[in-house]
């Protein structure tokens, strides 16, 4: 189901739905399930995919010396033994439904120096918490 919700990204930017990252210069690197995506120009690295088979996420602050700043559109998607993610004070945005289908998350924890987010009782907001964010979907109960 993945490879085929990338097929529709891959279509829609080729028609120019979706804008293309203005760098060419990038590479992945896959570690603990989690496969980041390394621009060299930006210097600046992105979860981009992990494996629905994880249970556990705690993503580094960086990865091969490039601080990790983003969470990608749907980079969890489908992740449903996933009940844990760890966010760095290094990531300064999360993607459109990065968490989608994660049915069995339970716990988000971020950082206590992260500039743009936090999490109170599992439950990822913005810093200020005027926005939540996130309420993990196998969160059972109410905050």
């Amino acid at each position: 189901m993945k490879k085929a919700v990338s097929l529709v990204i891959s279509l829609l930017l080729i028609i120019g739905i979706v804008p293309i990252s203005a760098s060419a210069e990038t590479t992945s690197i896959t570690q603990d399930g989690i496969e980041y995506e390394i621009d060299t120009a930006t210097g600046e690295a992105e979860v981009c995919y992990a494996d629905e088979s994880i249970v556990t996420a705690d993503i580094p602050s960086e990865i091969n010396g490039y601080p990790v700043t983003s969470i990608g559109d749907l980079a969890f998607w489908d992740c449903t033994s996933l009940t844990e993610i760890t966010i760095p004070d290094s990531v300064t945005s999360i993607g459109w439904d990065a968490f989608y289908k994660c049915t069995s998350l339970t716990e988000i924890d971020v950082d206590e120096n992260n500039q743009n987010y936090c999490s109170e009782n599992g439950i990822l907001f913005t810093k200020d918490k005027t926005e939540l964010i996130q309420y993990p979907a196998g969160k059972s109960d109410t905050a």
